[in-house]
């Protein structure tokens, strides 16, 4: 759990780093839920549908007070801070 728990606060330190990303709430946990600046609710999608079918990751859109963003649980142990840049570097384009 400790690990985990350790990727989200480096994954957290990422967002807060990145000029493409914002959080809609707070870090808390594992949990991150994000916003990427520009996206509509079919960008969203579109990059999860791509995300799941090219076997990266499994995160889904959801809403937040009406708006479209991304919660990303992070419940794997596995999952390192190199794998986590790389899906939001994936939401640059």
């Amino acid at each position: 759990m400790e690990i985990t728990l350790q990727v989200a606060r480096d994954a957290a330190d990422m967002v807060r780093a990145s000029e493409h990303l914002e959080f809609v709430v707070p870090p808390s946990l594992s949990i991150l839920v994000v916003r990427r600046k520009g996206w509509s609710p079919d960008d969203y999608r579109r990059w999860s549908d791509r995300m799941l079918h090219d076997g990266i990751a499994f995160v889904v859109p959801t809403t937040h007070k009406g708006e479209t963003v991304l919660r990303m649980c992070l419940v794997n142990p596995r999952t390192d801070p190199t794998q986590m840049q790389m899906l939001f570097d994936s939401m640059r384009d």
